[in-house]
């Protein structure tokens, strides 16, 4: 991001060109704290997509036989990759939500 532009302060006044300062540490510190929030939320949202991913991947398999009643019933070995697949996926998105959260400032 970039950082705000200011006029160049006037020659002879102290007093204003403290008050510019101030007010771009002050800028500086919100947009620090908004980037900080929007890293937590992004990676807020890929954490809960893996436990939805864990939630898929190991309840579908358990009550798999009334989901697949109608389609015919996918071998145990099947059910039980694909289990498997979205526990490691759901275990990858958590480590990179998690090195995400190291970006914050």
């Amino acid at each position: 991001m970039s950082s705000p532009v200011l006029p160049p302060p006037v020659a002879d006044s102290g007093a204003n060109a403290a008050e510019q300062l101030e007010q771009l540490r002050k800028e500086a510190e919100r947009t620090k704290l908004i980037a900080n929030e929007r890293a937590k939320l992004t990676a807020t949202f890929v954490n809960t997509v893996a436990g939805a991913l864990i939630v898929t991947g190991l309840f579908t398999p358990i009550f798999g036989e009334k989901l697949f009643e109608k389609l015919g019933q996918p071998s145990f070995w099947i059910q039980s990759l694909a289990g498997l697949l979205c526990l490691v996926i759901a275990i990858l998105l958590h480590i990179g939500a998690r090195a995400y959260l190291g970006t914050l400032r």
